[in-house]
């Protein structure tokens, strides 16, 4: 009897175990990929001092409960430039890590950002994971490389007369740590230098052998996403994923932040001196005007009203060839 009891126990906790199994297994979906591909322009090719739009590719990371902002920007600047746009849903993955022990002051005296939502940890997950698969498809590597969030304005004259003084041989990544909604620009150089073959460390520390374990070579990139995705990096803000990035492949990250600017004194930030072109006064026209490459925090309407006011300098660009191809 006790045998036949043992035997019926053990075939309950098979089955328990079995059915465990299938639960886990059906809570953890296999993650599907939206597929990522390049959009030519539709619109004129601009030049600038030699530099043309078609030299420069424009990554735009939106979000699909805002497409409001994805439709002015493929109406406005995009049509311009051969571009990618990346939601969560070419970029999904997310992986949280143990809870924070600093906060984020003011003066960013720490890097570490504490009780936030999921929803936030994960999208600054997203950035470097969309850098990732656009540099998986893109042959040739392109001479530049715009990110941009889906609220930043971009002056396309100005963006190619900057670029026309910079080189693109010196790894150099263009924007700064703290201020990223501006937007990043990358070199040849620095995007070369991403997809090199580099020894990744893992986190875990190895306590007999007391030294830290190799996972294999694999490219810098990977090597970021990997302190990103779960790492020591996962409660760090975007921007500094990306500081902290250029900065272990050794690559220059310089800011210009008086003309790619974080907090546009045209926009919607509290900040902002004017919340509409109308109510733009002369200083803020005439930096607009003269100076701006990007401006963050933006509504339709105004990357819409902004590319309006740009007009007259896009029609002066004269049209460039010129051609792209991905995988």
């Amino acid at each position: 009897v006790r045998s036949i009891m043992l035997h019926g126990m053990q075939l309950v906790n098979l089955l328990l175990t079995t059915l465990l199994v299938q639960v886990l297994v059906a809570d953890e979906p296999a993650i599907q990929l939206a597929p990522v591909q390049i959009t030519l322009p539709t619109g004129r090719i601009l030049s600038v001092n030699g530099v043309g739009s078609n030299e420069v590719l424009v990554t735009v990371i939106g979000t699909v409960d805002q497409p409001e902002l994805l439709d002015a920007q493929r109406q406005t600047l995009l049509q311009h430039f051969p571009h990618i746009i990346i939601t969560e849903q070419h970029v999904p993955r997310c992986v949280l890590c143990t809870n924070a022990t600093a906060k984020l002051f003011l003066k960013y005296k720490e890097e570490r950002w504490d009780n936030m939502t999921t929803g936030w940890y994960c999208a600054q997950q997203r950035p470097m994971q969309a850098l990732k698969r656009v540099l998986d498809i893109v042959r040739p590597v392109p001479k530049w490389l715009l990110i941009i969030d889906d609220d930043t304005s971009v002056h396309p004259v100005h963006l190619l007369n900057f670029l026309s003084t910079r080189p693109t041989n010196t790894r150099t990544i263009l924007g700064s740590r703290n201020l990223g909604g501006a937007g990043f620009i990358l070199n040849n150089a620095a995007m070369r230098t991403l997809l090199k073959p580099a020894v990744i460390q893992r986190m875990e520390w190895n306590a007999p052998n007391r030294t830290w374990q190799y996972v294999g070579q694999q490219s810098m990139l990977d090597a970021c996403l990997y302190r990103i995705l779960g790492g020591h990096w996962c409660q760090y803000h975007s921007d500094h994923v990306l500081g902290y990035c250029a900065s272990t492949a050794g690559i220059k990250l310089r800011g210009y932040h008086l003309r790619m600017s974080q907090w546009c004194p045209l926009g919607r930030h509290w900040r902002s001196q004017a919340h509409s072109l109308a109510a733009a006064n002369e200083t803020i026209r005439a930096w607009l005007a003269n100076d701006m490459i990007t401006c963050h925090y933006q509504t339709p309407t105004l990357v819409r009203d902004l590319y309006e006011f740009m007009r007259p300098a896009i029609t002066a660009a004269h049209a460039q060839g010129g051609g792209w191809r991905q995988r």
